[in-house]
């Protein structure tokens, strides 16, 4: 049996600042001893400002804490990892967003295939994303 909980709190203390704070955490019963359990934790962090109604900027910092290897498993000896990413957004028109992100990772293995084939225990990402939506 796995059961998961996600937890949060925003907090706006004004129309141009947001704080999340979130914790996903679950359990999984070991398969050869139901009274044995597995379990997995992820605290998160993010700090949005919206400087005008077309942009925003964002901070997110995590952590990923899963020592039984359940969810994530890379090398078989479970998986701990820290995150950190600053994002662009910026409205276009009514229907569309451009998001522009770098993002940190950090693991306490090496788990990150690099583009030159080696295995790593860092990885930085830079990504941009077009955002379409069709409704009214």
């Amino acid at each position: 049996m796995r059961y998961f909980h996600n937890l949060y709190a925003l907090v706006t203390p004004s129309p141009r600042w947001q704080v999340a704070v979130g914790l996903d955490m679950g359990f999984q019963e070991q398969a050869r001893d139901r009274r044995a359990t597995h379990r997995w934790v992820n605290p998160q962090g993010v700090l949005r400002h919206v400087p005008s109604p077309q942009t925003a900027i964002a901070a997110r910092v995590e952590y990923y804490d899963d020592p039984g290897g359940v969810i994530v498993s890379p090398t078989g000896s479970g998986f701990r990892a820290w995150g950190a990413s600053v994002n662009l957004d910026h409205g276009i028109g009514q229907h569309a967003l451009i998001r522009v992100e770098v993002r940190t990772l950090g693991a306490r293995d090496p788990v990150f295939v690099q583009r030159s084939g080696c295995v790593d225990d860092g990885n930085v990402a830079f990504t941009v994303a077009l955002a379409l939506n069709f409704g009214p």
